[in-house]
């Protein structure tokens, strides 16, 4: 009893075996792959689970799922996974709106969505995940919670530990014509009449240290390597400054802005954003909707001016996502959409793909982005597939060669702003050649002045032509069909097959042992003890609490949030090391405390 009195005078956190988090420096280096767990995998080959994107239900994708396909995301030469939300959704079928299959309904921060399987099976996903030297990033919400409408009959009890209207800002829908009213953007709510995604008063100290403290949980118990936050737009930016520090973890934020000064302010609070300016340019850019490369190097070169203070190769770009159209649904040529994966992969930032771009998919808007990848088969020999291989292997080879080559911008040797025309971008010693001509396109004569030596030879790995550079760097390519080339000096290729995606384990990982499920932790009630909605904590200012009602029954335990933090840290998948067992400063102190006593 004397120890066990001496060891609640223990700070919680030396139960926590000090992790070492992803920092961006690590992260910068990453080609990410992102899914929807719903619509990746099933547990079996698929062939008898159909899906129809229309009616909006869970189609059965799972963790399971995912790691059994684990081969053919490695195989493109992605390192690291992006999941969908991990957390409890609201049930049924709410009508139009459907199910919460995309699971960005949360209704329980605690508890995991069972449609996606159980805590064992997230576990020996991110296990598996870490094993091969990959990392794993979870989506994250916390700015709203999910309820049933219609609003006169909301009912909060359903959510959990929030379950009262006080933790909550007042009803009122956000009014996107006016989205120059910043308040009412981040206070007012966004939804329908069938569902509702209530926003959270997180500049309540109850409500914001709560979610410090269940993020900064969620990363120990998973390990999680990185975050990318919904909504940040509607946010209180003090708010996420701290959120994003309780992370300790790589975090990028949703930024859906194509202004980017607009945007780019957002970089003062995370580590990382969504490039929404270079999307759009790339979009404009490749599937020839009456603008030329004119629209991608004029937003390029905005987003360069007004990002110019902050590190730029931190941004993720992307041409795809689970809330946009699929770039084969506005234009379905095969050379236009090589190119565009090419460039993806290949250029500024953190690349990111969603998942389906290397199988071509077509979807438009919502809900038909967001196919069963099963139901289109995991076709590992399709021109996409293999396009995205041989990119992201240059881009490895390139960062290798180059210590810089990360850091360091494209530069536009030529482009022209008319439709149906071309760009050519030199950045070290990777040189692309684009075009949105098209495949129907004949034989077209492209050149430039490159920043290569005189008669250095130059190869295109996709096709494996060679092109000699001639006087001052100038550079002639003969471009067949509209296909893109990507070149690189052919005596640094003898390394390039070194980094063609394989499926590899890098070290064995053991079979993983944890405590109590995390789906059975209650929290918000009158009982609960492993509660980590506080209404005093470390993420609370010193004697302020805006609980009022319910919140002052929450327990104000952070020890035992998730479970034992001294057994969490242990279990979790790939565990990172520790220079210094807590456990064993623990007997030290309790030592010295009971030699004193």
């Amino acid at each position: 009893m004397l120890l066990l009195s001496v060891l609640e005078l223990v700070p919680a956190f030396l139960f926590f075996v000090t992790a070492q988090a992803a920092s961006k420096d690590s992260w910068r280096s990453r080609v990410i792959y992102q899914l929807l767990t719903d619509r990746f995998a099933v547990e079996d080959d698929g062939s008898s689970t159909s899906c129809d994107p229309a009616d909006k239900v869970y189609c059965g994708g799972t963790w399971k799922g995912i790691q059994s396909k684990l081969d053919y995301v490695q195989g493109m030469g992605f390192d690291a996974i992006w999941i969908s939300p991990i957390m409890k959704n609201l049930n049924g079928t709410h009508g139009d709106d459907g199910q919460a299959y995309h699971g960005y309904w949360n209704t329980e921060f605690e508890t995991l969505n069972s449609h996606f399987g159980t805590e064992d099976d997230l576990v020996n996903l991110i296990t598996d995940v870490h094993s091969r030297g990959m990392y794993i990033m979870f989506d994250s919400i916390a700015n709203s919670m999910a309820v049933a409408g219609p609003a006169a009959d909301i009912d909060y009890s359903t959510l959990k530990p929030f379950n009262s209207s006080e933790y909550f800002h007042q009803f009122c829908m956000v009014n996107f014509t006016d989205l120059t009213n910043t308040t009412q953007i981040a206070d007012c709510w966004n939804g329908d009449d069938n569902v509702y995604l209530a926003d959270l008063d997180i500049e309540s100290d109850v409500v914001s240290s709560y979610l410090y403290n269940q993020i900064e949980a969620t990363t120990d118990r998973y390990t999680v390597d990185g975050y990318r936050v919904d909504a940040v737009k509607q946010m209180n930016l003090s708010f996420l400054d701290q959120y994003t520090t309780s992370a300790s973890a790589f975090v990028i934020g949703e930024v859906f802005d194509y202004t980017p000064k607009t945007a780019c302010p957002y970089l003062e609070h995370l580590q990382g954003m969504t490039n929404y300016p270079a999307r759009l340019g790339m979009l404009y850019s490749f599937n020839q909707t009456g603008a030329g490369f004119g629209a991608l190097h004029d937003l390029d070169y905005q987003m360069r001016s007004n990002c110019s203070s902050y590190d730029m190769s931190l941004l993720i770009t992307f041409l795809e996502n689970h809330d946009l159209p699929r770039f084969a649904s506005q234009n379905n040529d095969t050379a236009r959409a090589v190119g565009s994966l090419a460039f993806l992969m290949l250029w500024d930032g953190i690349p990111v793909l969603y998942y389906g771009q290397e199988q071509h998919l077509s979807g438009a808007s919502d809900p038909y982005n967001r196919e069963a990848l099963w139901t289109y088969g995991y076709n590992t020999s399709s021109t996409y597939y293999q396009t995205v291989r041989k990119a992201i292997a240059l881009r490895k080879l390139a960062s290798a060669d180059d210590d810089n080559w990360l850091k360091d911008q494209y530069q536009y040797l030529a482009y022209d702003n008319a439709p149906g025309t071309y760009a050519i971008v030199q950045k070290g010693n990777v040189l692309g050649m684009y075009t949105n001509v098209g495949s129907s396109a004949g034989n077209k004569v492209y050149s430039a002045v490159s920043n290569f030596d005189e008669n250095t030879v130059i190869t295109d790995i996709f096709s494996g032509k060679n092109v000699t550079v001639g006087n001052n760097g100038s550079v002639t390519f003969t471009v067949t069909s509209g296909m893109a080339q990507v070149y690189y000096p052919a005596t640094k290729l003898t390394s390039y097959s070194h980094y063609l995606g394989a499926a590899t384990t890098v070290s064995s990982v053991s079979s993983t042992t944890y405590p109590s499920s995390y789906s059975t932790i209650t929290l918000g009630q009158t009982q609960a003890t492993g509660s980590i909605l506080a209404s005093t904590s470390a993420h609370s200012s010193a004697g302020s609490s805006s609980a009022t009602g319910s919140a002052s029954h929450v327990s104000s335990s952070v020890s035992s949030v998730y479970a034992s933090a001294s057994t969490s840290s242990q279990h979790s998948a790939a565990p990172r090391a520790s220079a210094f067992s807590s456990v064993g400063l623990l007997l030290v102190i309790a030592t010295v405390v009971l030699t004193v006593l």
